[in-house]
């Protein structure tokens, strides 16, 4: 991933060039040292490298050589040709004098380590003639011994690599016969030739990544195609291709898991304009990233706590200072963007610069399963956390109240809790924590116009369901809730029945058990169910045999209206009736609720008894049906006669039913009539469906029908002579006088 880098203005003099730069993990804080300021003013600290403050030296010298923090204090070193070339710190504010070692001749200190298991410091120089090219401090800084050098080599670049216990020595003189050198504790050395670090190359900075478990060092000399060579072991060496460039300074990265250098081109070289970064996750493969500015940078160092690195230059005046990041991360979506307190829900969280395994937290839990699938998206699992909204993280990058976490559904009740297998039944679901968007089903099939009302109450239309009772279950966003046998579809059209209804009924009674209760019919076997029905009653009616259903007829009362006509065309259009079964008054149409009280329906001998036929009042107590033919209507007599319009009379009455008009409509039945046709068309579908389940269905087919045809009967009255003893009027059928 390429580094955003960003130039940070300094509030040191003009002048103030900075040549070194460390991160304090114990301060928290970055130390810049400069090869040459204003006077009093060598360095320079910041806790974010953003805001930087300049910090006075005990002196006027530059202390930029090299920087280097113990664990317990800076310590600084400059090129002098004295003595005095070592400054100390225990913060970075305030610097003291420290006295080095000097052996003349025309050299100068190049360059600083620090060994935290060795405690010691050791410092590198480039001294022309002579052996005393190093010396080492084991007390912070405060005095030094010299080191013989194991050549006369020009020593410029240091580290030290704690996996493999050694300190490493390069060198920036090509020809050099030794250009390596390597030492276990900083005083006794050992010299290497170095020949596979490449001819005509002037390393100035070599760091350790312990992730890879490899040296990279960088070169400042005449720009060449590669400008890195990386080592195992500080001994055998592959040059690496790299940007064009000049590149003094390196540092690794281990949260980043990459190497970045900086260049001091000043423009000579094309390729280096405006791009004076590099870096690399596995040293061998080299990306430029651009910089804010064109002036020669030294050296990198990188915070592990503000995940940044920051680059000082010897030029540029105040603006001197750079910091580069990864770009921030951004997270811009969650979907779902809700679940429940126990998680596991999976989500895809969408935003920029995901790179890597990043860090997932909702509300400051991780998240498992976490795949990064591009730069823009990853997926993961929620973890369970408490209710309530909660910052989606990723790595750096959050969203304020991105996931809302449910506590889990509760379902206590639905309303009405039965309807029609047929499905279409408006109902409501009560219960707790119905969150976002929700779906229901009934026995497995899913309701339609699902609408959360409330956190407690949902609304929906039943699907078709197969009959009996069946599991309602509710699942939301926070979870899913069920109740057992919860609906029931057993109440079929009201108390009616449907063809579809019939159909279901003599289908179970086959063989085969294709319908066992909780499966549905295929529109295939209902349209051929439909198709038989009807046939059978096409049949019966060879027979002159007629199935009635019940009709029920609203009639509105007109006040002093003495009868109504009752047959095709007629006050009652209707077909005119064999008979009335029932009859009933609504006391006011307008009334909300209306109430409906049933009447008596006269006999022949009841009406001829009552003498005032005409008699007014507001409700009728009964009504007389005469048979009488008369152009084909029968005629129906209220009595007593309404005196006023706002009384309803319902009939009840048997209409003749010659077809079914088509699967759902309701039919209601005399007593026996739907027992007869579902017994009667199991016979006739049994044949495609493996026979009857059990023999004597054909003898309740046979019995059932019968009683049909003798329903079919009008019922009589049998007039005894008025001379027989305590007897008069008696209808047989009614069982009453």
């Amino acid at each position: 991933m390429a580094l955003v880098w960003t130039l940070r203005t300094t509030s040191a003099p003009a002048g103030w060039f900075p040549g070194r730069i460390v991160w304090s993990p114990e301060l928290a804080l970055f130390c810049a040292a400069a090869v040459s300021g204003a006077t009093g003013n060598n360095f320079a600290t910041s806790p974010d490298g953003i805001t930087w403050t300049d910090r006075a030296s005990s002196d006027d010298g530059g202390y930029g050589s090299g920087l280097v923090w113990t664990g317990t204090a800076f310590i600084a070193i400059g090129p002098q040709l004295s003595t005095a070339c070592v400054q100390t710190s225990p913060d970075g504010i305030t610097w003291a004098a420290r006295t080095g070692q000097y052996a003349g001749g025309g050299g100068s200190w190049q360059n600083l380590a620090y060994s935290p298991s060795l405690g010691i410091a050791v410092a590198i120089g480039n001294k022309s003639g002579g052996g005393a090219r190093i010396m080492t401090s084991d007390d912070d800084g405060v005095t030094w011994t010299f080191r013989t050098s194991p050549s006369t080599s020009s020593w410029k670049a240091i580290t030290w690599c704690e996996d493999l216990g050694i300190f490493l020595l390069i060198s920036d003189i090509a020809t050099d016969a030794s250009r390596l050198a390597t030492s276990v504790d900083g005083i006794n050395w050992i010299a290497a030739a170095g020949s596979s670090l490449g001819a005509n190359r002037a390393y100035s900075d070599v760091a350790w990544s312990p992730d890879l478990g490899l040296f990279a060092a960088v070169h400042a000399g005449t720009d060449f195609s590669a400008n890195v060579a990386t080592s195992p072991d500080g001994l055998t060496w592959t040059l690496r291709t790299t940007p064009a460039g000049k590149w003094p300074g390196i540092a690794w990265s281990p949260e980043l898991a990459m190497f970045v250098a900086v260049s001091n081109n000043n423009g000579a070289f094309s390729a280096g304009a405006g791009f004076r970064s590099m870096h690399s996750s596995d040293g061998i493969t080299w990306t430029n990233d651009a910089t804010p500015a064109d002036i020669p940078w030294n050296r990198v160092a990188w915070s592990p706590s503000l995940l940044m690195f920051a680059a000082v230059s010897t030029s540029g005046n105040l603006s001197n200072i750079m910091t580069g990041a990864e770009p921030p991360v951004t997270v811009t979506g969650v979907s779902p963007s809700s679940g429940p307190t126990a998680g596991g829900t999976p989500v895809t969280i969408t935003g920029t610069e995901f790179t890597g395994t990043p860090s997932v937290t909702f509300g400051g839990t991780a998240a498992t399963s976490v795949v990064v699938v591009d730069s823009t998206t990853l997926t993961c699992v929620t973890p369970a956390h408490a209710s309530g909204a909660v910052t989606v993280a990723v790595g750096s990058g959050s969203l304020a109240s991105g996931f809302t976490f449910f506590a889990a559904p509760t379902f206590t009740g639905i309303t009405p809790d039965e309807g029609t297998y047929l499905g279409g039944t408006a109902v409501t679901l009560t219960g707790t924590n119905f969150y976002g968007t929700a779906s229901v089903t009934f026995g497995g099939v899913t309701a339609s116009a699902v609408v959360v009302v409330s956190t407690t109450s949902i609304t929906c239309v039943t699907p078709a369901g197969p009959g009996g009772p069946e599991d309602v279950i509710v699942t939301t966003d926070s979870g899913s809730a069920t109740l057992t046998d919860g609906y029931d579809f057993t109440c079929k059209c009201g108390g009616a029945t449907s063809a579809t209804g019939l159909i279901y009924g003599a289908l179970r009674l086959c063989r085969d058990g294709l319908l066992r209760p909780g499966r549905l019919a295929s529109p295939e076997q209902l349209t051929d169910g439909l198709a038989m029905l009807n046939t059978m009653l096409d049949a019966w009616g060879l027979e002159q045999l007629v199935m009635f259903y019940v009709a029920r007829t609203p009639v509105t009362l007109s006040s002093g209206t003495l009868s109504y006509t009752v047959g095709s065309g007629g006050d009652i259009d209707i077909a005119r009736p064999t008979n009335i079964l029932a009859a009933s008054l609504i006391f006011n149409v307008s009334a909300v609720p209306t109430f409906e009280k049933e009447i008596d329906i006269f006999t022949d001998q009841v009406w001829q008894r009552i003498r005032q036929k005409t008699l007014p009042t507001p409700l009728s107590a009964g009504i007389y049906y005469d048979h009488g033919w008369s152009s084909g209507l029968g005629r129906i007599y209220p009595w007593p006669v309404p005196s006023v319009s706002s009384t309803q009379l319902v009939l009840y009455t048997l209409q003749p039913l010659a077809a079914f008009a088509d699967l759902t409509t309701c039919y209601a039945f005399p007593p026996g009539y739907a027992e007869a046709l579902r017994y009667q068309l199991a016979l006739r579908v049994a044949r495609e469906f493996g026979g009857l389940k059990e023999e004597a269905t054909t003898l309740l087919a046979s019995t059932a029908l019968a009683r049909v045809k003798r329903g079919n009967i009008r019922p009589f009255e049998v007039i005894l002579p008025s001379t027989t003893p305590g007897l008069g009027l008696f209808q047989i059928r009614a069982g009453r006088g």
